[in-house]
């Protein structure tokens, strides 16, 4: 069995319910970390996301050995030989004067992604990430002042705060840069984790109102909570080497539907190993 990290991005938003009954204004909440209350997606709802997609593929027993038995099965209880893992938060887009969005990342994010690498032993496999990982999370970025590395985006504005970005003051060498931009891209901005908490923390996310019609009469109107989309998350699985390549090649070029309203178009997202990633060619 290995393990492989894999990256999703949000390309509608999404809506992945907390199932939590809220006295607030906000009506459905969104799951979110127990312990920082970031917005995540939890492992059943990943799980049950992909065998939702997998089904389309009309192989029951490579569903069986993957996910286990139905949920509803009565007789056979096969648990599945994958281990899902629940997703966090990587990166979130947040408005600029400059580009249309920045590639927002936080510290304590990024060492608890560099923290779970180390767990699953995947330092070596992952050597180039984790020397990213490393150097963001050794720079000393101070509240309210974010940094950027791209220097087209030197004195962008961070329109959420209206906080002015600075470029970073070290040399950067191109093999660092160019590892940098394939997995966060020109546009990411490093965010003190007091400020990414004000971007996506708790009661900070956008709020869409939906409205429940009748014969073209509205009978209800309640609020949710969204994850916009391009946010970025990651998880890792455990795979059985047997199906391991089923799994990814079937993920490729594909758009796999999480959490709610499926039919107004939430929750559409890419699922790429983090290994494939590259999203400097997107971010001119």
């Amino acid at each position: 069995m290995k393990t492989e990290f894999y990256v999703l991005t949000t390309m509608s938003n999404m809506h992945v319910g907390s199932g939590e009954y809220n006295v607030g204004v906000i009506d459905n909440l969104v799951q979110r970390d127990v312990i920082n209350k970031f917005p995540n997606i939890n492992s059943s709802s990943l799980k049950g996301a992909f065998r939702e997609f997998f089904k389309s593929e009309k192989n029951d027993d490579f569903i069986k050995r993957v996910f286990g038995s139905a949920p509803k099965a009565q007789d056979d209880k096969a648990s599945g030989s994958f281990r899902f893992f629940e997703a966090n938060i990587l990166s979130y887009p947040v408005r600029s004067n400059v580009v249309a969005y920045l590639r927002a990342v936080s510290i304590d994010v990024l060492k608890e992604f560099l923290l779970k690498i180390k767990m699953f032993q995947k330092q070596n496999d992952y050597k180039e990430l984790v020397n990213v990982l490393n150097f963001l999370t050794g720079i000393d970025v101070k509240e309210k002042k974010p940094i950027v590395f791209n220097t087209k985006l030197d004195k962008a504005i961070v329109e959420d705060f209206e906080l002015k970005a600075e470029i970073y003051s070290k040399d950067l060498d191109n093999t660092m840069r160019t590892a940098l931009y394939k997995y966060f891209g020109k546009r990411v901005v490093l965010l003190h984790n007091n400020d990414f908490q004000r971007l996506c923390g708790e009661n900070m996310l956008p709020v869409i109102s939906r409205n429940y019609l009748e014969s073209g009469e509205s009978k209800n109107l309640w609020y949710e909570e969204v994850v916009p989309r391009l946010t970025q998350f990651y998880f890792p699985v455990m795979e059985e080497d047997r199906d391991a390549d089923d799994f990814e090649s079937k993920l490729s070029n594909s758009l796999i539907q999480f959490g709610g309203n499926a039919s107004i178009g939430y929750g559409y997202s890419k699922i790429e190993p983090i290994l494939s990633l590259n999203l400097e060619p997107y971010e001119n």
